[in-house]
């Protein structure tokens, strides 16, 4: 058993070196450009969909790049949000991790208080788990618990 652990450890660790090593090729290929970008602030929730995860990691390193700070990134608990956790801090975001398929109200409330607090939060309209496109309640919940003006900016 323990080696089943190590080995599925070591490829989940190349499959993030992978990734990040694709994304950063990307980047060096890529004019990113935020349509209305003058309304974005340190203050705002930043939405998109979730199979454009990789385009949200650009658009993540432009921000840094840009000095926006801090910016979260909600991902999901299970083993798949050790790849993205991963690329994400390899971009300059936070993350915080939830089990979207238990309701957990520890969670809950800390998404509230940290909708609240003075930073970006990214997270994915229909993630983790689809159905693609069909947006989640989410993000709408966070809009509107939080103290953000002018809350909505997709990306």
């Amino acid at each position: 058993m323990k080696r089943k652990q190590i080995l599925i450890k070591r490829i989940r660790g190349i499959t993030s070196f992978i990734i990040i090593k694709y994304l950063k090729r990307g980047e060096k290929f890529a004019d990113i450009i935020i349509e209305n970008g003058e309304m974005l602030s340190n203050n705002s929730i930043a939405v998109f969909w979730h199979r454009d995860s990789c385009t949200m990691n650009l658009v993540l390193s432009y921000l840094k790049k840009k000095n926006f700070k801090p910016i979260v990134v909600v991902i999901t608990a299970d083993p798949r949000g050790d790849y993205i956790e991963a690329a994400i801090k390899k971009f300059g975001a936070e993350s915080i991790r939830i089990d979207f398929n238990a309701f957990d109200v520890k969670e809950y409330k800390n998404l509230k208080e940290l909708a609240n607090k003075d930073n970006i939060i990214a997270i994915a309209m229909d993630g983790p788990l689809g159905p693609f496109k069909e947006p989640k309640r989410l993000p709408f919940y966070l809009g509107s618990c939080s103290k953000k003006k002018d809350s909505w900016h997709k990306c």
